[in-house]
């Protein structure tokens, strides 16, 4: 009886091998598309615009725009500067070629200073841009007068001491009547009486009495003069009034005088309206806005000496002499 005996082929060698070549070949691909997907962002994050929640911007603008808000500040712009042209900025601040335009508006008042928007745009070569808006607050160092020194033709601040004079309740008049006289009599041997005369009427007179109280000044009538926006040739002026006393301002009449020669007239009307005193009747901080203008071509040495007028029915707001102008 033959017996043959054969030897299986093994597999299991050449099964592990496949799988090797074919992870190697996987892990290849992987790679390469990571690779190119990575290769993509980049190019993406260089020319896409990218949305930062206020204004489109692109990483590239970044630092130059930053440093042009920086310079803005830094160079107190008056609100003449803000008439919403280009300021004019050095463009060498990108980091590559490219333009920024800044847009300056004035465009309110914070805390009493002048403040401007500023819009600025960075514009690369290849498209792409990055806008920031800022509200500066130009310095009120910078743009306030300040009106302290009274004239001397409405010397009323502060009021006058006055004097009160209160009458006393008229004087009161109480009569008493005393008891009836008694008569005792006691009987004795030689009897004896004792008379207790009757007691005499009383009357008592309180005489009315005069108070004088006497009211020391106090609190001072102070303004200060703002140029606070400019349009075509003329400055836009604001007069801030701090009153202490109890004052009703009404019916302006204005006039500013910016120095010898110097006038304007204005019929306009506090664009505030008539300020409402606190409770206790004291004007505390009226910001009453005057719609008057000064020409642009007003100098320091035009206004030095002049005054700021203004008068209300009572005259009890005193004329300010304008000691400095911006």
């Amino acid at each position: 009886m033959e017996t043959s005996t054969s030897t299986a082929e093994p597999t299991a060698g050449r099964d592990g091998g496949m799988v090797l070549v074919l992870t190697l070949l996987l892990t290849i691909v992987l790679a390469v598309i990571v690779l190119a997907l990575a290769t993509y962002a980049a190019t993406a994050l260089r020319t896409s615009r990218v949305t930062d929640g206020r204004n489109e911007s692109n990483v590239n603008a970044s630092a130059g725009l930053d440093w042009t808000i920086e310079r803005l500040a830094e160079k107190q712009l008056a609100p003449a500067d803000c008439d919403g042209s280009d300021v004019g900025v050095p463009v060498a601040v990108l980091p590559q070629a490219g333009t920024i335009a800044v847009a300056c508006t004035n465009v309110a008042e914070v805390n009493g200073n002048p403040t401007v928007h500023l819009v600025a745009t960075a514009t690369l070569p290849d498209g792409t841009f990055r806008r920031i808006d800022a509200l500066v607050q130009v310095p009120a160092a910078s743009h306030v007068a300040n009106v302290t020194q009274w004239s001397t033709d409405a010397p009323l601040s502060p009021a006058a001491a006055s004097a009160t004079t209160t009458a006393a309740p008229a004087g009161t008049t109480t009569t008493t009547a005393a008891l009836a006289g008694t008569t005792t009599t006691t009987a004795a041997p030689a009897g004896t009486t004792t008379t207790t005369a009757p007691v005499a009427t009383t009357t008592t007179t309180t005489a009315p009495t005069t108070t004088t109280t006497t009211v020391t000044p106090s609190g001072t009538v102070t303004c200060q003069l703002r140029i606070t926006s400019q349009s075509g040739a003329n400055y836009w002026a604001k007069l801030d009034i701090v009153n202490g006393r109890s004052t009703a301002i009404s019916a302006w009449d204005v006039r500013i005088e910016l120095g010898p020669g110097t006038s304007v007239d204005s019929a306009y009307n506090w664009d505030g309206g008539t300020p409402t005193p606190d409770k206790d009747g004291v004007i505390t901080n009226s910001d009453l806005g005057w719609n008057g203008t000064v020409a642009a071509s007003t100098t320091r040495a035009d206004v030095s000496g002049g005054q700021f007028k203004w008068k209300g029915n009572d005259r009890t707001v005193p004329t300010c002499t304008v000691t400095s102008f911006s």
